[in-house]
């Protein structure tokens, strides 16, 4: 990796390493953090131990690596910690959230969701969240919130007021970039100018400075491409390399987003009590608690 990107990198572990432990400061001060925001924390820290363990080489002191993990670790040990006191705190009692009142008319009594407590929960949790705590339908909470102004009415999915400058028909050239097969004049003639030769049987022995070159270029008219369109380019321009050195290239390229970019996403975990009790319906996930 050159110097530069080193450098580069080296500053944003120590940037997210702080980050991080303002982070932990604020959960051991701030009671009102609930336990699903902790577990988040908790997988950011756990990718950000992953990035640190795969890139001791980035660190000129070894011991300012080893002091780093020691602390990532220490952090993940009194958040987990933090999470199991918040957890148990969250079972105990239930909050009184719902009361009725006696309109005077035909009918039961009207329902009537803390405002408080909704507007809370609204900025923590979804709407079907807050039904299934609250033992409601979505529609009372959405009404709830609508008539405490939480929320503002939304507008028809489709609008009659649309431009009339836009047409559905017209190309996006972010979202529906051209074909391959229409790779620029700039790409192909660039492509054309690399002297390679196959080195077995197929493969092209392209250097690593004309390979940066080509997936600079690329990515300058395709910023969207990822590794598979960019293999299908190459090939394309009569280039055929391993996934392992386009990878390599777009670390060189861009260290920092490929080292922190998994700390940006979010995975979907389940926990269940028991073999089928999720179960999965084309693309629908069922949690059948009666199983």
């Amino acid at each position: 990796m050159p110097e530069t990107n080193a450098h580069i990198l080296l500053d944003e572990f120590r940037r997210h390493h702080l980050h991080f432990q303002a982070s932990i400061t604020q959960v051991c001060q701030d009671d009102t953090i609930d336990a699903f925001h902790l577990a988040l924390l908790g997988e950011d820290l756990e990718e950000f131990e992953n990035a640190v363990s795969q890139n001791p080489a980035i660190f000129p002191d070894h011991s300012e690596w080893e002091v780093l993990q020691t602390n990532v670790q220490s952090m993940i040990t009194d958040l987990r910690t933090i999470y199991r006191l918040r957890v148990e705190q969250s079972h105990r009692g239930h909050p009184n959230a719902i009361s009725w009142e006696h309109t005077g008319s035909v009918g039961r009594p009207r329902m009537i969701i803390d405002p408080d407590f909704l507007r809370w929960a609204y900025g923590r949790h979804t709407t079907s969240g807050i039904a299934y705590f609250l033992n409601v339908s979505r529609r009372t909470v959405r009404r709830s919130l609508l008539e405490y102004g939480i929320v503002s009415p939304g507008r028809a999915p489709r609008s009659n007021n649309m431009d009339p400058n836009i047409s559905v028909g017209q190309a996006d050239h972010i979202f529906d970039p051209s074909h391959l097969a229409e790779l620029p004049q700039e790409v192909r003639d660039a492509a054309n100018s690399i002297q390679s030769s196959s080195s077995s049987a197929y493969l092209s022995n392209m250097s690593n400075n004309d390979l940066d070159m080509m997936i600079q270029l690329l990515r300058s008219h395709y910023p969207g491409a990822g590794i598979r369109m960019l293999d299908g380019m190459l090939r394309r321009l009569g280039q055929v390399l391993p996934y392992e050195r386009i990878q390599q290239s777009l670390t060189r390229l861009e260290p920092v987003s490929r080292v922190f970019d998994r700390i940006r996403i979010r995975r979907r975990r389940y926990t269940v009590p028991g073999p089928n009790f999720l179960w999965h319906h084309d693309g629908h996930h069922r949690k059948h608690s009666c199983l």
